[in-house]
């Protein structure tokens, strides 16, 4: 039973991994259709940047989650509210430079 719940607390770092893939990959496919020269604009950078900020985001989800079956309820919950904050205002400063 301990086994599921451990993978239970990974299946968020694994959901933010594919969020992030797939707005970096929908944003530069909107971009290409969008845009006549889309060598302008670097989509690259939007890319490594959502990947990364998303991965870290969902491996820290994780862990608070493993903070609050392991007992450390306050603990968890700060990890989770402090990285959900970290993580809208990094997401809306890359989302406004792109």
């Amino acid at each position: 039973m301990d086994a599921l719940v451990y993978v239970a607390i990974c299946l968020p770092a694994l959901l933010m991994i594919l969020a992030g893939v797939l707005i970096s990959s929908v944003k530069k496919d909107n971009t290409m259709s969008s845009h006549h020269f889309a060598r302008k604009f670097n989509i690259k950078e939007y890319s490594k940047k959502v990947i990364r900020l998303f991965t870290i985001t969902g491996i820290v989800f994780s862990l608070g989650g493993l903070l609050i079956v392991k007992d450390l309820l306050a603990v968890g919950l700060i990890v989770l509210f402090a990285m959900l904050i970290i993580f809208i205002f990094a997401f809306a400063s890359i989302h406004r430079k792109s």
